[in-house]
């Protein structure tokens, strides 16, 4: 499924390093955990509060703030994941990022202006994180670690 992420043509893998921003988010948490299982480096956005969440499924923990290109721009990515907002389309330009490697779930229309992918949506990323194969942490259980809240593996419709 996340090579669905970039189109047939060229997926994802041990290839140079992924971004996610929102990285701890409800989409993003997934993103990390199915991109690492691909073998990618994923380099994960978001504030320093889950970096050891983050830095545990093995991504590079990477905070927003004002030092945030300088940090990033030293992986040279290959893709970039944005789960949050446009700004971080218009880094993942200014850092060489070719568009047809960029997607978002939020950033329609700023999306449109580069050409940047666009699959996938906040009503459908509940699917894109239970067709791993393997069971997928859901956002909860970062903090709610119940067995209850596990989502199935394979591809079946995401829990309600």
């Amino acid at each position: 499924m996340i090579r669905n992420l970039f189109g047939a043509r060229r997926s994802v893998g041990r290839t140079r390093p992924v971004a996610v921003s929102a990285a701890a988010g409800a989409a993003g948490c997934g993103a990390v955990q199915l991109l690492r299982r691909a073998g990618a480096t994923v380099v994960a956005i978001t504030s320093e509060a889950n970096h050891a969440w983050l830095a545990g499924k093995g991504a590079i923990p990477i905070a927003y703030g004002p030092d945030l290109r300088r940090d990033v721009e030293t992986f040279h990515l290959d893709a970039f994941i944005d789960l949050h907002g446009p700004h971080y389309l218009d880094l993942a330009i200014e850092l060489g990022v070719p568009p047809s490697r960029i997607n978002t779930i939020i950033s329609f229309a700023k999306a449109a202006s580069f050409v940047a992918r666009t699959d996938g949506s906040m009503a459908g990323t509940g699917r894109i994180m239970v067709c791993a194969g393997r069971e997928v942490l859901s956002p909860t259980e970062r903090t709610n670690p119940a067995p209850s809240k596990r989502w199935p593996t394979g591809c079946a419709p995401a829990p309600t």
